[in-house]
């Protein structure tokens, strides 16, 4: 049986392996991104209490021994629906997500769909 404190090391091992994402709703890149598109008019503020906000890692790079590059899609569902997405990168350590600024790509239109030409 471990004890309180190998209990305690173990998680947290495991917690800061897996701990790097940054890929909440409320972290750098989403809330960067969510700056943005409020600063140039395409979001309301009231769009992220009252809407929905997903947030997906697309990949996660290690460039350094604690350096990371991360691609984010997120999509932003205003209250009347309508959904606007970006694709984010920016540099994230273990300790922090904010390593760099984000680049944000605004999604103006997508091509057809899943396994189709359209």
């Amino acid at each position: 049986m471990f004890s309180p404190v190998a209990s305690l090391l173990l998680f947290t091992v495991v917690a800061s392996s897996t701990d790097l994402s940054c890929s909440g709703p409320d972290d750098y890149a989403a809330t960067s991104a969510f700056v943005h598109l409020v600063n140039i008019g395409l979001l309301d503020r009231d769009d992220k209490f009252y809407g929905n906000v997903e947030v997906t890692l697309l990949a996660s790079e290690r460039i350094d021994r604690n350096l990371y590059e991360q691609i984010h899609r997120i999509v932003f569902t205003r209250l009347s629906g309508k959904e606007i997405e970006v694709i984010t990168t920016n540099r994230a350590s273990r300790k922090e997500c904010s390593e760099s600024g984000v680049e944000i790509y605004l999604i103006s239109q997508h091509l057809g769909s899943e396994g189709s030409l359209e």
